[in-house]
């Protein structure tokens, strides 16, 4: 138990300081994040549509599948909403740069994934 501690100080520390490093080198401000109405509009539905579709497969699991690890859903969900935020922020909004940042959280949540996935359940046997 200590073990996992101590990785996700490690995991923390090294997700802020690349969030940092990223926002000092590339001169990022988080505030300036202006889509124009079309772009957020659609943005916003499809952050909508992947929404109700996590509610479903959530529910989906809870009733059909009584055991099962919560964050296997709650990872893929985030992924999803970071990438289609960059990919928004990318097209429409690509001087700000903050796509950058979008793209840096949806690698960690990836290593996360990863790491829940092939190494969490060793680890309590």
């Amino acid at each position: 138990m200590q073990t996992l501690i101590v990785l996700g100080v490690i995991y923390l520390v090294l997700v802020l300081g690349t969030d940092y490093y990223l926002k000092k080198t590339y001169q990022i401000d988080r505030k300036k994040n202006t889509l124009d109405k079309k772009p957020r509009y659609l943005q916003f539905t499809l952050l909508s549509i992947v929404f109700v579709v996590y509610i479903v497969t959530a529910i989906y699991m809870i009733i059909v599948l009584e055991e099962f690890n919560t964050l296997l859903i709650v990872l893929p969900f985030l992924l999803a909403v970071t990438l289609i935020r960059g990919i928004f922020q990318r097209i429409y909004n690509r001087l700000e740069k903050i796509w950058i940042l979008e793209y840096n959280q949806a690698v960690w949540i990836v290593a996360l994934y990863l790491f829940i996935l092939f190494f969490y359940p060793f680890s309590f046997g």
